[in-house]
């Protein structure tokens, strides 16, 4: 993962809030469901070429 900009407290605070959500939050399931947006200015573009949306840049590793 790229961390455009942030500093290094940015990058820790948020492997912080991540482990919290894990250990606290969450149940113990074996699956997770998560849902990214795409900000509008870009949403013409996924629209007319749904094909951009299959790029494996897009998905996620397991």
């Amino acid at each position: 993962m790229k961390w455009d900009g942030k500093g290094s407290s940015s990058k820790r605070t948020i492997q912080l809030f991540g482990a919290l959500l894990f250990e606290a939050v969450l149940f113990p399931v074996p699956h997770r469901r998560f849902t990214f947006g795409i900000p509008k200015m870009l949403r013409p573009y996924f629209r007319f070429n749904r094909d951009l949306l299959k790029d494996p840049a897009w998905r996620t590793s397991a």
